[in-house]
């Protein structure tokens, strides 16, 4: 009652907010905070006790236990191939099998830790405790994120980096500080699965063209300059850019008909067995033609899903739709459904 006055009494005051206006901010902080913890606390739960190590693991392990053990980074200490797809991801499980001496906790560890941090990254940059919990639950709920946020994959790392990327081009402004982390967290993203340029180059490009963008083609060249040196590297030690697998799984002799036949079921297969996933990608895309910020990303999610359907898929249900979820969910979070005037239930509903 003693701060309700007339506006003659208020007008000019520069101090603090007052008591009971303070106490209301730091009640809605603590709803956000609390709903955002017990979700968090969820997906932790679901990820540890749906934790597991997949047999495609055990070919970048080999290639780490014969470099850790001075064979040479190589599937057989006696040929230089390249049979992982993932640099990054084998570098790091590389630093870590070398300060623990093993790999099957290691990795759980990593991956569980690099999982979480994604979606810490996603319950902040959220707009409303609403938001908060439409997009951590969607991903509670997907099943392909809950299982590629371990089995061994370079999943956990992709997600990080997508994630990171994605906040920086939807809440920062345009400067050069912003397409330094947009470069690095794209050329990161490619080090450690390449196909994932398709994913954000429309984005990554949509910011080099927006002003000030000076300087933006030489962050873009800086931020992929990890890969550089890797495709470098590999030229020198094995002989070939890419790995050897990439090049057996592209050149297959299907005819592409037959390819796009099976990548159309390979989706239909993950609508089935896990339809929160698609169906939030689909809202996402949706979502992201209305936006002016977000519609490049939404073209990257749409390329990609099409070069998805080209290659036939893969033989592991959801591993390459997680980054587009971890896409659609980055623009969900950023949705005010007040706005919309929908209730947090009805939306739930819908999207899960």
């Amino acid at each position: 009652a003693r701060f309700s006055c007339d506006r003659e009494d208020t007008r000019g005051y520069r101090g603090r907010p007052p008591g009971p206006v303070r106490l209301k901010v730091l009640d809605r902080l603590g709803t956000r905070a609390a709903v955002g913890l017990l979700l968090l606390g969820a997906y932790a739960l679901v990820a540890f006790k749906s934790a597991w190590i997949c047999d495609d693991a055990f070919v970048t392990w080999r290639t780490v236990d014969n470099w850790v053990g001075g064979y040479g980074l190589t599937w057989n200490p006696v040929e230089r191939i390249q049979a992982f797809t993932h640099p990054l991801w084998m570098l790091l499980l590389a630093g870590g099998h070398a300060l623990t001496g093993e790999l099957y906790y290691t990795t759980l560890s990593m991956s569980l830790g690099l999982s979480l941090a994604s979606v810490i990254i996603l319950h902040f940059g959220a707009v409303s405790t609403a938001s908060t919990a439409v997009g951590i639950g969607i991903l509670v709920c997907s099943k392909a994120f809950v299982d590629y946020s371990t089995s061994g994959l370079e999943n956990p790392l992709l997600h990080l980096f997508v994630v990171i990327f994605a906040s920086s081009y939807l809440t920062a402004s345009p400067s050069d500080r912003r397409h330094h982390a947009l470069a690095l967290s794209a050329g990161l993203c490619a080090c450690t699965r390449m196909d994932t340029v398709l994913l954000l180059a429309p984005a990554l490009v949509a910011s080099a063209w927006t002003p000030p963008h000076r300087r933006a083609l030489t962050w873009i060249a800086a931020g992929f300059a990890p890969l550089t040196l890797w495709i470098c590297f590999s030229l020198f030690y094995y002989g070939s850019p890419l790995p050897n697998t990439a090049y057996a799984k592209l050149n297959t002799g299907i005819a592409p008909g037959d390819l796009i036949g099976q990548g159309l079921a390979y989706l239909y297969h993950s609508v089935r067995l896990d339809p929160p996933t698609l169906v939030t990608v689909a809202l996402g895309v949706g979502l992201a033609a209305f936006s002016g910020r977000g519609r490049a990303l939404g073209i990257g999610v749409v390329l990609y899903l099409g070069y998805v359907i080209i290659i036939g898929g893969d033989f592991m249900s959801g591993r390459l739709l997680s980054p587009v979820l971890l896409i659609a969910v980055a623009l969900i979070v950023r949705c005010d459904f007040k706005r919309f005037r929908v209730p947090v239930a009805a939306v739930l509903a819908v999207a899960l």
